[in-house]
């Protein structure tokens, strides 16, 4: 199939973009960033989803990293790490062999702050327009 902006992208390319070059340094900067910003998104879609109900980490799988397309790992990392900062709390019920998390009061705390703050995290936009994940 033919793009229609080809001859655009390649006229950027041999123009705009000819002496355009990052440096590896830079590289690294950038993704770092896009990193840590889609961390704390991921924290934030888990602490607001747990607001208003304890979940598995199944159903937060089912509602969270379907939607936003993350690794289902990095879920159960997060979750751990949320965990450790005392901003979620995890109990095994042992008769289903499941784990249910509920958000603990320094995680209101954090979600609180996290409204407040409205920094540009993608996912408190998204849930500031009314959306849910």
């Amino acid at each position: 199939m033919n793009d229609p902006l080809n001859n655009l992208k390649q006229a950027m390319n041999e123009t705009v973009f000819k002496e355009a070059r990052f440096s590896n340094k830079k590289q690294k900067q950038t993704l770092a960033i896009a990193e840590h910003e889609a961390k704390a998104e991921l924290d934030f879609a888990i602490l607001k989803r747990l607001a208003s109900q304890a979940l598995t980490g199944y159903q937060l799988y089912e509602l969270i990293i379907n939607s936003v397309q993350y690794q289902e790992g990095q879920l159960y990392v997060t979750l751990h790490q949320l965990e450790l900062k005392q901003w979620i709390k995890g109990s095994w019920d042992q008769e289903n062999a499941v784990k249910t998390y509920c958000l603990d009061r320094l995680g209101q705390k954090e979600l609180k702050r996290l409204e407040k703050s409205g920094k540009r995290v993608p996912a408190i936009s998204y849930f500031k327009r009314g959306h849910q994940l």
